[in-house]
């Protein structure tokens, strides 16, 4: 395994974590490099340090931006025979216009639905997930619905329930146990 990891908290914790379970479960983490997420363009030195320690697996972080840009140029340098792995959250519009065909076969895990077209379907993800990402983008049609805007909405549910339930005395919300599982988009909250 190689990391390739935004030098930022998200992108060093990411890459302690994956290194530390990827240790824990026998594996061996060759090399560990990490970018300046939206300042780093050329990549190819980083890419070219990847290449020679010859992994079976890069593990990404970053915004899809600095992911696409990654991927694009390990295809130019001949870093081909390498499953990509990264967080789900770059799995929008935006990048997959960026990289094309070149992101096929890469394995992208997260929290969140995928909000695409092709994707997020009823059958998939429930008539509530589906029905808030068609309102967002009427609402919001210069702006991509993404796992941020299902987060704020199910905390602003979450409080909005909790008022109705309990009024604005702080403790009474401690009370209150859990957002109905029809009403979240993400996850049953507990509290």
């Amino acid at each position: 395994l190689a990391v390739v990891y935004a030098n930022n908290d998200t992108g060093v914790l990411s890459e302690a974590t994956i290194s530390e379970v990827w240790a824990d479960c026998g594996g061996k983490v060759v090399s560990s490099e990490n970018y300046i997420s939206g300042e780093t363009q050329d990549f190819t030195p980083i890419l070219s340090k990847v290449k020679e320690a010859n992994p079976e697996i890069i593990y990404l972080t970053g915004g899809y931006n600095d992911i696409a840009n990654i991927i694009l140029q390990a295809q130019k340098i001949g870093l081909n025979n390498v499953q990509f792995v990264g967080p789900g959250d770059v799995l929008l519009q935006e990048f997959l216009d960026l990289v094309g065909t070149s992101a096929d076969g890469i394995i992208l895990g997260g929290t969140t639905p995928v909000y695409s077209d092709e994707l997020l379907t009823e059958e998939a993800f429930g008539k509530t997930v589906v029905d808030f990402k068609n309102r967002y983008n009427e609402l919001y049609p210069d702006s991509t619905c993404d796992g941020f805007a299902a987060c704020a909405y199910d905390a602003a549910m979450l409080a909005m329930q909790a008022a109705s339930h309990v009024g604005t005395d702080f403790l009474g919300c401690v009370n209150l146990h859990r957002l109905r599982d029809e009403d979240a988009l993400l996850t049953v909250i507990v509290i």
